[in-house]
C-alpha cells in the first residue's frame, strides 16, 4: 500500500493532511467533472490542465531554487480553487455533489476498488439514470434535495453508523457555513 495524495499516512502533521486531503479531493472533483455529460464538457477537460501545468511549472522554479516548498502549494492551491470554481459552477447540482461526496468517502475511507467505483459514477451520470434517480428521490421524500433532504439525511445519519463519516462532513460544513 503506497503513500499517494489519495492514501494519506497517519504520521503527517494535520496540516500537511489536511493540504494533501484536498489535493486528492480535487483529483475525485476533476475526474467526476470528466465523467459527468454537461453542455461545457469539452471545455472541462482542458480546465484540468491549469493543475498539471502549474504544478510541473513551479515543480521547476522550486527546483532551481527561485520559489520555497511553501510558494509552491499555496500556488498551486489556488490554482486547484480556481479550476474547482469552474468545476462546481458548471457540474455543481446537488446530485454531482452527493455522487463526488460519495466517491470520495468510499475510496479514502472504505478503499472501494477504483475501477469499481469510477465505473460505477460513470453509470450514475448517464442522463436516463440521473433522471430516474432524482424521480425516484422525489417520489420517496417529496423534495429532490431541498430542505426536506436534510431532515432526511439527518434521519438517516442517526439511524446508520456506516454514515458516520458523511455525517460528520455534514455537521462540520454546516458549523462551516454559520
Amino acid at each position: 500500500d503506497g503513500v499517494t495524495t489519495v492514501r494519506v499516512k497517519d504520521e503527517y502533521g494535520s496540516s500537511t493532511k489536511s493540504v494533501l486531503r484536498f489535493y486528492a479531493f480535487y483529483q475525485f472533483t476533476a475526474l467526476a467533472s470528466h465523467l459527468t455529460p454537461n453542455a461545457r464538457l469539452a471545455d472541462l477537460g482542458y480546465n484540468t490542465l491549469i493543475a498539471i501545468q502549474s504544478s510541473a511549472f513551479l515543480m521547476t522554479l522550486y527546483r532551481k531554487g527561485v520559489i520555497t516548498e511553501v510558494t509552491h502549494a499555496v500556488v498551486y492551491t489556488a490554482c486547484l480553487i480556481i479550476s474547482m470554481f469552474h468545476i462546481f459552477r458548471n457540474c455543481g447540482d446537488a446530485m454531482f455533489i452527493a455522487k463526488l461526496a460519495g466517491a470520495y468517502i468510499l475510496r479514502t475511507d472504505f478503499r472501494l476498488n477504483k475501477y469499481v467505483l469510477w465505473l460505477s459514477f460513470a453509470l450514475l451520470s448517464v442522463p436516463a439514470v440521473t433522471d430516474a434517480l432524482t424521480a425516484k428521490l422525489l417520489e420517496i421524500t417529496g423534495d429532490s434535495f431541498g430542505a426536506q433532504s436534510v431532515e432526511t439525511f439527518q434521519w438517516a445519519c442517526a439511524q446508520h453508523d456506516l454514515l458516520n463519516p458523511l455525517c460528520n462532513l455534514n455537521t462540520s460544513l454546516r458549523n462551516w457555513q454559520m
